[in-house]
């Protein structure tokens, strides 16, 4: 039977701890695993049984969404006993199956708008470990952050992760604004709301993860010009003091500008250059291995027999499409984009059924965006808060309830 609560925390106490939790596990994790495996696998599987469990009650998915998620997934779970490492292969797999869950969850709720706001909160309440540890950190490491050599990372294994999970919470307080806005008043539609969202912005800044940056002033300005055009102006202003912060006029113009790279010392490449050398030299691979690829998660595997480097440092391929058709083929991409196309039509054609469906929409669409330069779709922790959020949205699109 169906959950009769709308919010999370009325019903599944320890699904919700888990979640406001898990951007502050990640260095407690790390300790406990033995093999590349830990506490962190007892966690995915706790989550993969949950959705499992309440798919067995009563499958209140529409089929239209189910199938292309467990196509995709079968494929990452299938392609693993080809792969070089079948048990990295296999782990990455299943990280797929917990995103597939929590995208799920939230069509188990029968009052899917309070199921929705309940995650914007939970999300927003998942910041408070990660914002206690930054601020030590902006404390101990003040000259490198500075100087732009030192980048925050927080309670995250990369500054990466920790800037794409800033995203989302920046995105679920820019939603929370407007709901105080146009619906029930909140303390995020207050003072506190834009100090809170300049603070974020700010540690955007210092991840100086470029992609984050742009999803930052995509989400800015789509709020900006939909929801308060007032904060137009001081947005552009602080967005021209920012530029002039010399870490990240560094990151803006390594990006544009070739320098030595350690692939070839008497090459000059900007980061762009060297990602389409790494692209290019894949592409025999990708040829040999066309309709079903290598086996997930297998290019860092692979990496150093088509790129030679003087090191032995191995990378993925910095791009979720070049890395997907790599490692699952022509087929394995293939349903992935399915998948992306299914979903963007459905958020698309229910933007307006929510005052923050612009938000979400732009969210989603940001994501696909930098896949296009990150290896965005093996951030773990990160993707859970996203695919609950895009998930909790759409059963909120497809239950058909109108918030006006």
């Amino acid at each position: 039977m169906q959950i009769r609560k709308g919010y999370i925390f009325a019903v599944f106490p320890i699904f919700y701890v888990l979640l406001v939790a898990r951007a502050s596990l990640d260095p407690v994790l790390n300790y406990t695993k033995v093999g590349g495996i830990g506490l962190g696998a007892l966690l995915n599987l706790l989550l993969a049984c949950l959705f499992l469990l309440l798919l067995l009650k009563k499958n209140s998915i529409p089929k239209i969404l189910f199938f292309p998620w467990v196509i995709f997934s079968f494929l990452t779970i299938i392609s693993s006993f080809w792969s070089p490492n079948f048990i990295q292969s296999l782990r990455s797999s299943f990280w797929v199956i917990t995103y597939m869950s929590v995208f799920f969850i939230p069509f188990f709720f029968n009052d899917p708008k309070k199921f929705f706001v309940s995650v914007l909160y939970l999300i927003a309440a998942s910041f408070i470990v990660p914002f206690l540890s930054v601020c030590l950190e902006l404390v101990t490491n003040t000259g490198g952050i500075v100087s732009g050599e030192y980048r925050i990372s927080s309670t995250f294994s990369h500054p990466n992760i920790f800037a794409f999970y800033l995203t989302q919470v920046l995105l679920s307080v820019l939603a929370l604004r407007t709901l105080s806005l146009r619906e029930k008043e909140n303390i995020f539609g207050s003072n506190i709301g834009l100090l809170l969202i300049g603070v974020l912005f700010l540690l955007i800044i210092l991840t100086q993860t470029r992609s984050a940056w742009a999803i930052t002033l995509i989400l800015l300005a789509v709020h900006c010009s939909f929801n308060e055009r007032r904060l137009i102006v001081p947005a552009l202003i602080s967005l021209l003091c920012i530029a002039a912060f010399p870490p990240v006029t560094e990151r803006i113009v390594d990006a544009l500008t070739s320098s030595e790279t350690y692939y070839d010392p008497y090459a000059t490449l900007n980061s762009f250059e060297w990602r389409l050398v790494v692209w290019k030299s894949a592409i025999p691979w990708i040829l040999e291995s066309f309709w079903l690829g290598h086996g997930f998660n297998s290019f860092g595997y692979y990496f150093l027999d088509f790129i030679q480097l003087e090191e032995e440092n191995s990378f993925d391929a910095h791009n979720m499409y070049v890395q997907y058709i790599f490692d699952l083929g022509f087929i394995g991409l293939a349903s992935y984009l399915i998948l992306v196309i299914i979903v963007s039509l459905s958020l698309v054609s229910g933007r307006k059924i929510h005052c923050c469906g612009s938000l979400i929409v732009t969210s989603f669409f940001t994501y696909s965006m930098c896949g296009l330069s990150d290896n965005i779709s093996f951030y773990l922790s990160f993707n859970w808060y996203f695919w609950l959020l895009i998930g909790a949205y759409l059963a909120l699109v497809f239950k058909g309830v109108v918030a006006k």
